[in-house]
């Protein structure tokens, strides 16, 4: 479990390394009405959860996007590092424009992880300083049932 850990706090890093080279505005910029397209008029549990944690983080609100995420994350990362991080990764990018989702992997292991629900998504995106994003993301259902983010990454 704790390798899991270290992988998804990894996963956020590697997407804020490249990143934090870019020259990045001071402030979030808020993004325009919400433009997503969601696979299908009925989304799984698991895509509804990430497009609503996509969500958080299109308006900047990375605090609150860290409360948001899953326990295994929170156990591993500080909101304070996770903050930083994802501020890095994705501020370069400035405003979001649009989402389509691409696909869906669910599975029940994920190396050097617990046995359990996960769902890897991915989007292709767009962004005022970056036309065409890959966006993935590994999501978990907690004990309590709710799908929650373990990681993200943005290329």
């Amino acid at each position: 479990m704790k390798r899991l850990l270290m992988l998804v706090a990894a996963s956020i890093l590697i997407a804020s390394s490249g990143a934090i080279a870019q020259e990045q505005p001071e402030a979030p910029v808020s993004p325009p009405e919400s433009q997503v397209s969601p696979p299908e008029a009925q989304v799984s549990p698991s895509v509804q959860a990430g497009l609503d944690w996509l969500a958080l983080v299109d308006k900047g609100e990375f605090g609150p996007s860290w409360d948001a995420a899953g326990v295994y994350l929170k156990q591993v990362v500080a909101q304070e590092q996770f903050v930083q991080a994802l501020t890095a990764a994705r501020l370069p990018f400035e405003t979001f424009i649009s989402r389509q989702f691409v696909s869906s992997s669910p599975q029940t292991t994920l190396e050097g992880g617990p046995d359990g629900e996960y769902d890897v998504l991915v989007f292709q995106s767009a962004f005022s300083k970056k036309a065409e994003a890959t966006e993935t993301m590994t999501l978990m259902k907690d004990a309590d049932g709710v799908w929650r983010v373990l990681g993200y990454i943005i290329r």
